[in-house]
């Protein structure tokens, strides 16, 4: 169960994105976010990369950089879409999930992120995991429009949300107030549309 004194918001406030109470957009340190697992936005390689990816490393430690070292050369380069997890080194999850997400060359970026949430829920079902604090995926060096983000995400975790026998709550979370207007708009216009 997720602690809500270990919110943090920035703004000071918790905003619901859905009708459930329990899904929750914040603008915060993801670090200081209560959840069982924490999606980590990685390379193909799920080598330690740059921006978010290299400081989800840099905390967590040597642990979680071996950990992904072992995946890679049991599995090979991951796909775009796909999801991996791993234990959370010194980071205080359960696991850090290893989401590859497209970028803005990729064929169709959309489609593909829509993938990647929907691989994230899926895999934190399997692993049994009640509460998930998510990143704005492919936002940062991948270039993805921060509109076009929060409606994926919102659509893709509003559709494939009640399918899970697990998770029950979904945190996204903002580093700044600019992503966080961007899902306050998607949100305002309610324009969900399945996407997969």
């Amino acid at each position: 169960m997720i602690n809500y004194s270990l919110l943090k918001p920035l703004t000071g406030e918790i905003i619901h994105w859905s009708q459930h109470e329990t899904n929750l957009l914040v603008i915060a340190d993801i670090f200081n976010i209560a959840a069982d697992a924490r999606v980590n936005p990685a390379h193909e390689t799920l080598h330690t990369g740059s921006g978010f990816c290299y400081l989800t490393h840099k905390k967590a430690g040597p642990d979680l950089t071996q950990a992904c070292l072992q995946l890679y050369h049991s599995l090979g380069k991951r796909p775009v879409s796909s999801v991996s997890a791993t234990a959370a080194g010194n980071l205080d999850y359960q696991y850090v999930l290893h989401a590859v997400t497209p970028d803005w060359l990729a064929a169709n970026p959309e489609q593909l992120l829509a993938q990647t949430y929907q691989n994230i829920l899926k895999l934190a079902d399997q692993l049994q995991l009640h509460s998930v604090a998510i990143p704005a995926l492919a936002t940062g060096i991948h270039g993805l429009n921060k509109d076009l983000v929060a409606k994926v995400a919102l659509t893709s975790l509003t559709t494939h949300l009640p399918q899970t026998n697990y998770v029950n709550r979904i945190i996204l979370v903002c580093h700044e107030p600019t992503m966080l207007k961007a899902y306050q708009r998607i949100n305002s216009k309610q324009i969900y549309q399945p996407l997969v």
